[in-house]
């Protein structure tokens, strides 16, 4: 079981155009299937998923010249959870593409639950799909 993992990808664009589309939850549609709108409320993220259902994400660190953002899940969830830290960073891979780095940090409520199971191929997918949007594919 694993409520704490990671998904990466090699994405072969700049960071900054990898950032400005990670970057701006806005776009989050445009490359997870799952997500079918988003609204700012403040400092909160309200996702609406495929289904009906809609997730409350807290924005917790922002820091654009690091590329990264840190959200906390805090209501929607279909696992119950005591805690859920999730983020992305995107880093130069060295070559002027980028690295994708999406993890998640979870205490859930049953001790027999598995998010990666359940959530890593998602977590796939939209890696996927945002790779083939960046490089065009």
């Amino acid at each position: 079981m694993a409520n704490s993992f990671m998904r990466s990808r090699h994405i072969a664009a700049s960071p900054d155009a990898t950032w400005a589309v990670v970057g701006d939850s806005m776009r989050l549609p445009e490359w997870f299937g799952i997500v079918t709108d988003v609204r700012l409320e403040g400092d909160r993220r309200i996702v609406g998923l495929k289904g009906g259902a809609e997730l409350t994400e807290r924005f917790v660190l922002r820091d654009d010249s690091a590329r990264r953002y840190v959200y906390a899940v805090e209501a929607g969830a279909s696992t119950p959870m005591t805690y859920h830290r999730a983020g992305f960073d995107v880093e130069d891979d060295g070559s002027g593409g980028s690295v994708v780095r999406w993890w998640t940090d979870a205490r859930t409520v049953d001790p027999e639950a598995d998010l990666e199971e359940r959530l890593g191929p998602a977590f796939d997918a939209g890696l996927d799909s945002l790779t083939r949007l960046l490089e065009g594919t």
